[in-house]
Formats: structure tokens, C-alpha cells, sequence
């Protein structure tokens, strides 16, 4: 049974008269102002911006010996641990099933779902609802109806990812690495460092 929590917090979030959403785009002159309109004119500015990588130079590992590695076997109760650990703060995919509703139901949808992903790694095919996303376009600053304010997020952040998110910065980035630092020369270990700096339209 699901708590009460959950249908008092999502009756409270439906009375909430906040503003939510993205204020009414413009874009070169023109103003969108339909919902399917917003969706299309962020999704073609978060697509631009996106690094496009040379794959002209990937080596050809055909002729390769690679040794292989055992079948996979995905278990039951393993399906259903995973499901019972699941966050329940999280949001929704694109299938609307909510994350107190998976942990409710590990056991019971552990067998189908292990069945599913079982059949994935044998065939080598994903099916095509898991390449979608419910992507959210978190604001910025400056100008609302500028689409360039905007910044795509859909939950699979990992928590040292400091850049575009709320309450971290740069300097937020800077001492947690400092303190990595530290730590690492205090132990006595080997610290390794990788840069990485990803440029538009190079």
C-alpha cells in the first residue's frame, strides 16, 4: 500500500500556484507559444550544443583476438533488491510509473521484468522506450524567452557534477577538489588528475 505522504504531497503540488515551466520562448523574431511549439525549439537548442566527435579516426579491431567473458545471467531476487533500494524522491520516467510504486511491487515485478532484461543481453537489442527521457529544461538566468537560458536535466547527474546545478559553482567544484587533493596527499597515495574541456564548434 502506498503511504499517505505521497497522495498528500502530489494534492498539495496540484493546488501550488507557482510558476513552473518555461515562460514563452522567442526565437529569431518569433514567439512559441504552444507546449509542443517549447518542446521543439529546446530540443533543437539543446541538440546544437551537444558535442558531435570525430569518428573518422576509430581504429578497425576486427582482426583483434579478444577473449570473451562468461554469459550474463540476471537474477530474480537480484531485480528485486535493486527495486526495494530504488529512491523514491525521484521522478518519473517516461512511462509515468512512479519510484514508491516500483519499491511497492519489487517482489511481485521482479520475475517479468527479469525475463525482459534476460532477453536484452541475449539479443544485444535495447528496446526503444529505454533510449527515451523525460527531459527538463531547468532555467539559468538572464532573459526567460531566451531558449539559450535553459539547461537540459534528466536525472542522471552524478553528484560531482557541480556546473548548472542549484546551490554549486565552480568554487563549490574547486573545494571539493582541493579537499581531494589534501586528503590524498595526507594518506600518503597517488592522486590522478584528467582535464577535460569540451568546446563548442571545434
Amino acid at each position: 500500500m502506498l503511504s499517505p505522504n505521497v497522495y498528500g504531497h502530489n494534492y498539495i503540488k496540484s493546488k501550488k500556484l507557482d510558476h513552473t515551466g518555461v515562460s514563452t520562448p522567442k526565437h529569431r523574431g518569433s514567439t512559441y507559444t504552444g507546449s509542443q511549439e517549447k518542446a521543439d525549439l529546446l530540443a533543437d537548442y539543446f541538440s546544437s550544443v551537444f558535442t558531435h566527435g570525430d569518428t573518422s579516426h576509430i581504429p578497425d579491431l576486427s582482426g583483434e583476438t579478444l577473449s570473451s567473458i562468461p554469459q550474463i545471467v540476471v537474477h530474480s531476487d537480484g531485480v528485486a533488491q535493486l527495486l526495494s533500494n530504488i529512491k523514491v524522491n525521484k521522478a518519473p520516467g517516461p512511462d509515468n510509473l512512479q519510484a514508491c510504486f516500483l519499491q511497492e511491487v519489487a517482489y511481485e515485478i521482479a520475475p517479468i521484468l527479469t525475463v525482459i532484461f534476460q532477453a536484452s543481453l541475449d539479443q544485444g537489442v535495447l528496446p526503444s522506450i529505454w533510449k527515451t527521457a523525460a527531459v527538463v529544461p531547468i532555467f539559468k538566468k538572464g532573459a526567460r524567452s531566451d531558449p539559450g537560458n535553459y539547461r537540459p536535466y534528466h536525472e542522471v547527474l552524478c553528484d560531482g557534477q557541480h556546473g548548472f546545478r542549484q546551490k554549486r559553482s565552480c568554487e563549490s567544484q574547486l573545494i571539493t577538489t582541493i579537499n581531494d587533493f589534501a586528503k590524498c596527499l595526507n594518506e600518503k597515495g597517488q592522486c590522478d588528475v584528467l582535464l577535460l574541456d569540451f568546446r563548442k564548434g571545434l
